[in-house]
């Protein structure tokens, strides 16, 4: 069972992706390396267009269930406060080079489970990146992540 949720990027899907485990009730550590992105993202999640206090607007939560979800989301600029994390998200653009970088750091921090939201390159070519390739999966969300009810979960050759 997982207990923490990393997420890699903090751009439109990763923020997406935080809210929506953090909606389900799971700790959220969000990693991304500028700082106006985690502010961004911060502020999509807290007054975007799907963000916690449009659901409270629409009486879907609770202003107290709001607040909950922000305080399990935790933002860093430093890959190593992923490291009590039990599922990690790589969801970083979708640019091969800059997936594989961020996998081969992230790997060496802890022995989670790691997964990419790409939509188009291969989680066999991308699992080459990390030490465990039988604990690297494709989890790819749909937009918007923390309103759809569809996931993909794509194995790799060696997942």
């Amino acid at each position: 069972m997982f207990k923490c949720i990393g997420v890699v990027g903090f751009g439109l899907m990763g923020t997406q992706i935080t809210q929506f485990f953090a909606q389900q009730g799971y700790e959220v550590v969000a990693v991304d390396s500028r700082k106006e992105a985690l502010d961004k993202g911060l502020e999509a999640i807290k007054i975007g267009r799907f963000g916690v206090m449009k659901l409270v607007e629409k009486g879907k939560i609770s202003k107290s269930d709001a607040e909950k979800v922000l305080s399990r989301i935790k933002t860093s600029q430093n890959y190593a406060d992923l490291k009590e994390c039990d599922l990690i998200i790589e969801a970083v653009y979708e640019d091969v080079d800059l997936k594989l970088k961020v996998l081969r750091e992230v790997t060496q921090l802890c022995d989670a489970v790691i997964g990419s939201n790409t939509s188009s390159i291969s989680i066999t070519k991308l699992s080459s990146a990390v030490k465990d390739p039988s604990k690297f999966l494709g989890i790819h969300f749909f937009n918007p992540a923390q309103i759809q009810k569809l996931v993909e979960l794509i194995e790799g050759l060696l997942t």
